[in-house]
């Protein structure tokens, strides 16, 4: 404790020697945005015409906002003429309007017609105006038919899809070559379509077969037309049983050129795996797909028999890529099987690929299969066989968690002692060296290699004519370490590293690299409260001319993150008249209102701040608090997790504040926040006994508070310790006061952590154990920091205490703080969980936390189906167990659920969670697509909507005006590129129904250009 509490002071008091050292007087925000404008942008090139489609893009956007009010029969005619107008646009106008960067309900496709889509009530009048047209042999009659589909398809009449589908194919027979081919499989990818969330196995089946019938079929120059696609297999072991699914699967694995992809169902994967290797003979193709696992080992080693190729020959089969993979985790199983001599020979010819990756969950396995030690031995070997192979990255994280420190930096400084090495063979060994050193607590000896790593950047030569290099971090990382360490020389050094790196970066090419190495260097800064240095940074920063791009202006997203980082920068000085001249007087925020920007934030201190909330603090504090109020009220509507905001509501309107906690409280009640600020206004009123009420049912929501940032997690037992002292029981209030000090500690210790200082971080985890054993998450980090360190014995006992606390630690929506998500890793965690969970659902069956955990648990062990009845009986016996809805959508991708548990499971959350902040609402797993459409009709009415003003940005406004005057008439096309985007943060039915994979599917046959009909 005394070295945190060292630490703090050493940073405040270096704080204070450096702005009395450089000045306390900051230039102030006119001033800054003086030296900027003396460096404007040169002017910026007009455009290419790019209206035509921009009318349609309109008349979307009015029908949108007006079809509610209509007729179905009304609604259904506009909205086909809307269709009609898009299955018209040449290609031509189709690219003019795509590449623009935003998103689809910006850009026109099919999918932007469908998200204009009128409600359920008119898609009956819909299918009956689309059966009534004419059957034409034209284009226009086969977007005719695909959107009859559509309409067939949402009203689920499979009666009306069949003859859409015979439909298709018989146009396809009047279709001239070359599009007579793509007809026809377009008719078999919508009948796959139409299946894809059916719970008719036997349909599924059978239209697998045909499908496989027209490979078979299909000549070499047909299949090579397709783009030589694999066949797409679902988990057909659970739609049809193992005997069915081992059927098709041999006649598929026996077909010539198909190459096969099992894309759900972990069960269905292994059986075509066992199936292949044991028909290896008959294979007409490798199936290196099936081979992409840590148990493909003998089908692997099978396949390279069978098929022996090299390098040039890959593409015979499509496949290179894929084989490639195949044989990382070849590489992997063989390790996994104690292989390790045949594993040496794979990794040193992967090595010499560029580009070379370990997937990390197939690492993860090994290690969860207690064969850490394993990797890391064999990674040591193998570099130590020859250290220019690209594995250091994983090896010097193993060998941190294996406690393998001390040999692996002997390895690596015997590496990068080696003579004859390249200068950029010789800076890689040194940086993980320096990381081995880090971790291994030898912390000089890595500061002097990360000099060296800022000597070796600033003396290096340019990376191209124009003087550019690219912009190191390494000063940055040296200032970081300086306080973390309480190095105020360190923090020094490092600064000016930073600096010296950004200003060797000359190109004219790449200023938004510098610009973004300046918002970076000034987050750093005002961490440290260097303020008149950020302010500088900043200046610079805003000040960079940016070359505009050919027929198009330059982003200014990267300007508003020096805008936003200068407001943090004077909000936390106290200057708000400096906030305030930022939002009436710079013109860089690519915004004409706040309302466009205010939940926009930077990271300061790991906490993210909000524009919204750094302008209402200082309109608040300039006088201008109905502009506050509403602001503040606006943030808080969306963002219901940030603590300033509600800080700032409760000072602004003391009387309103408990009623309008209250209304927050009810339209999120997962959302703890609101009770916690209402406990703190009890306690401040007095009223001892209703807040300690209030209190502990926040604390009932979310116990560990894991998804806030440090210093504002486990707010609520800091009220509640205050409370209970208040009432008589210093006992429980030193208690609590010991819980919220273990938890500063703990983020302290995840600092250390993650600037690589493992060893230390480990120690602050164990100190902090003394304010507080009890907590989980504190015993579970401690387990796995002592599981990377090789202390298994060790870690024992407190992966056992974490699992005995956790189930009075979950809530209805547990979040997991920094490491916690690992709490399951390793074979001996789950074994200890496993003895713990049982027992406990013996002694607590009611309890419906204790079976989410053992379905966790299934989870992390692959027993998906042993997962299923733990998770449903959670949610039995709770039906508002978010959390257990959501684990339950998890589990549906690896074991196909029937529609209606799918729909079950997607519309409960939706109810649970309108607001969508906790989960996310999957229209993949939608059958019913009417219910779904009123649950999100429903949920609709329970946010709050987005406000249109907040605070006018008059000269951001002015510049938005001169730049759209210069690009005229090119609007349509390129608005996202003078105003910032605003991401949509509400789904809405219609966009629900066209990001559905059905009609991604159909999008692509829509647009396909004009094709010749026979007579």
């Amino acid at each position: 404790m005394k070295n945190v509490i060292l630490l703090g002071i050493g940073i405040f008091l270096l704080s204070i020697a450096q702005e009395g050292a450089l000045g306390a007087d900051y230039l102030g925000a006119d001033s800054v945005l003086k030296q900027v404008a003396e460096k404007a942008d040169a002017a910026v090139p007009a455009l290419s015409e790019a209206n035509t489609t921009a009318k349609l893009k309109r008349d979307l956007k009015e029908f949108r906002e007006t079809n509610a009010n209509l007729a179905p029969e009304e609604a259904a005619k506009r909205w086909l003429e809307l269709a009609d107008r898009f299955g018209r646009l040449t290609q031509e106008q189709l690219a003019e309007n795509s590449d623009s960067g935003e998103s689809e309900e910006e850009d026109l496709s099919f999918q932007t017609i469908v998200s204009a889509l009128p409600p359920p009530q008119v898609w009956e009048a819909l299918a009956k105006a689309l059966e009534e047209r004419p059957q034409e042999a034209n284009a226009a009659g086969f977007r005719t038919l695909l959107l009859r589909l559509t309409a067939h398809w949402l009203t689920r009449d499979s009666a009306g899809q069949e003859t859409d589908v015979a439909a298709i194919e018989a146009l396809s027979q009047k279709v001239k070559d070359p599009m007579r081919e793509y007809i026809k499989q377009c008719s078999l990818a919508v009948k796959t379509l139409l299946l894809q969330g059916s719970d008719d196995g036997e349909a599924i089946l059978k239209n697998l077969n045909h499908t496989l019938d027209l490979f078979k079929a299909m000549t070499p120059n047909q299949y090579s037309g397709m783009g030589s696609r694999p066949l797409e297999v679902p988990d057909l072991v659970s739609l049809v049983g193992e005997k069915k699914a081992s059927v098709f699967l041999r006649a598929a694995l026996r077909t010539d050129r198909l190459q096969i992809s099992i894309t759900e169902g972990d069960e269905t994967r292994k059986l075509a795996r066992k199936l292949a290797l044991g028909m290896i003979a008959d294979l007409k193709v490798p199936q290196w797909s099936l081979a992409q696992s840590l148990d493909a080992t003998v089908l692997y080693e099978a396949m390279v028999k069978r098929f022996p190729q090299n390098d040039e020959s890959n593409d015979r089969f499509g496949s290179g890529d894929q084989q490639e993979t195949a044989q990382i985790y070849y590489l992997l199983g063989l390790l996994a099987s104690h292989r390790t001599k045949d594993a040496v020979s794979v990794a040193s010819k992967l090595g010499t690929k560029a580009g070379i990756s370990l997937p990390s969950e197939a690492l993860a396995a090994l290690e969860r299969a207690g064969l850490t030690l394993v990797l890391t031995d064999f990674f040591h070997d193998l570099l130590a066989a020859n250290p220019d192979l690209p594995f250091w990255s994983e090896y010097v994280e193993l060998a941190a968690k294996a406690g393998g420190t001390d040999k692996m930096v002997a390895l690596a400084e015997a590496s990068a002692a080696r003579k004859g090495l390249s200068e950029k063979q010789r800076r890689e060994i040194q940086k993980y060296l320096r990381q081995a050193y880090l971790a291994a607590d030898k912390v000089d000896a890595g500061i002097d290699l990360l000099r060296k790593e800022i000597a070796s950047a600033a003396a290096g030569k340019p990376d191209d004519e124009d003087g550019n290099n690219p912009v190191d971090d390494s000063g940055l990382q040296l200032a970081r370490l300086g306080a973390l360490l309480a190095r105020p020389e360190l923090i020094d050094e490092g600064i000016r590293a930073a600096h010296a790196s950004i200003n060797l970066n000359t190109s004219p090419r790449n200023q938004d690299s510098r610009r973004n190495a300046l918002n970076n260097l000034a987050e750093v800064l005002l961490e440290l409260d260097r303020g008149t240095e950020a302010e500088a940074a900043l200046t610079e920063s805003l000040a960079i001319i940016v070359p505009e791009q050919a027929n198009r202006p330059s982003n200014p997203a990267s300007r508003q993150a020096s805008l936003i980082h200068l407001m943090a920068l004077y909000y936390r000085a106290n200057r708000p008249a400096d906030v305030m001249a930022l939002l009436d007087h710079a013109p860089q925020w690519g915004a004409k209102d706040m309302a466009e920007i205010y939940k926009e934030n930077v990271t300061i201190n790991r906490n993210e701040e909000y524009v919204g909330y750094i302008a209402a603090a200082s309109l608040a504090a300039v006088g201008r608090e109905p502009e506050a109020h509403k602001t503040i009220d606006a943030l808080l509507e969306q963002e219901g997790g940030y603590d300033p905001a509600y800080q700032l509501m409760i000072k602004l309107e003391p009387d309103a504040a408990s009623a309008r906690l209250d209304a927050l409280f009810a339209r999120d009640k997962y959302e703890e926040r609101p009770l916690i600020w209402k406990a703190k206004l009890l306690f401040d009123e007095g009223k001892f006994e209703e807040a300690e009420t209030v209190a502990k049912q926040a604390i009932a929501i979310d116990p560990s508070d894991g998804e806030q940032g440090p210093g504002r997690r486990m707010r609520i037992y800091a009220v509640l310790a205050d409370i209970r002292e208040a009432r008589g029981d210093g006992k429980e209030a030193t208690f609590l006061r010991g819980v919220v000090t273990a938890i500063r500690h703990s983020e302290d210790a995840d600092r250390f952590y993650q600037a690589g200082l493992i060893s230390r971080a480990v120690k602050m985890y164990e100190e902090a154990l003394t304010h507080f054993s009890d907590a989980y998450c504190i015993q579970s980090r401690l387990a796995l920091r002592l599981v990377e360190l090789g202390d298994m014995a060790g870690a024992e006992e407190h992966y056992r205490r974490a699992y005995e606390l956790m189930p009075d630690s979950f809530g209805r929506v547990e979040s997991h703080c920094f490491g916690c998500e690992r709490a399951f890793e390793g074979e001996r965690a789950q074994s200890i969980a496993e003895k713990v969970f049982t027992q406990l659902a013996a002694q607590r069956p009611e309890k419906p936390q204790v079976h989410y955990l053992l379905g966790y648990l299934r989870n992390e062990q692959d027993r998906y189906r042993e997962a299923l009845p733990e998770f449903r009986q959670a949610v039995k016996l709770d039906p508002e167990y978010l959390n257990a809805w959501k684990q339950l959508a998890e589990v549906g991708k690896k074991v196909r659920l029937p529609g209606a548990d799918r729909d079950l499971i997607q519309l409960s959350m939706l109810k649970l969670d309108p607001l969508g902040r906790h989960t996310s609402f999957d229209a993949e797993n939608i059958t019913d697509l009417r219910a779904a459409w009123t649950a999100l009709e429903v949920a609709a009415k329970a946010k709050a909507p987005q406000p249109k003003e907040l605070y006018p940005l008059p000269a951001s406004t002015e510049a938005l005006a001169k730049v759209e005057k210069a690009h005229a008439p090119s609007l349509g096309r390129h608005t996202q590129f003078f105003r910032t985007h605003r991401q949509q943060d509400d789904i809405s039915p219609g966009h629900m129904i066209a990001q559905h994979s059905f009609i991604q599917g159909l999008s692509s046959f829509f647009s396909f250009g004009e094709m010749t009909f026979s007579e």
